[in-house]
């Protein structure tokens, strides 16, 4: 399985913090809610992380992400 940079990025915060927040991911990645909206969700989709809601750009500031138990078993595999 092959994951973008971007969502890289954003699953190695997610993985590091345990659990955080949209706002706080868009700080760490400099992204802008578009494209942290197009890297998470993937993240989501393969269930590596989950969400406390739903994720859009009128929401993605307030929802929590956390790593699912996959993120950290294929961790080394997924972040090279």
């Amino acid at each position: 399985m092959t994951i973008q940079p971007e969502s890289q990025q954003i699953l190695r915060f997610v993985i590091e913090n345990g659990m955080i927040r949209g706002f706080e991911l868009k700080r760490l990645s400099g992204f802008e809610p578009v494209k942290l909206v197009d890297a998470v969700k993937p993240l989501i989709e393969s269930h590596f992380i989950t969400a406390s809601g739903v994720v859009t750009l009128d929401t993605i500031d307030r929802v929590q992400f956390a790593p699912l138990s996959s993120s950290y078993e294929k961790s080394a595999f997924l972040l090279k």
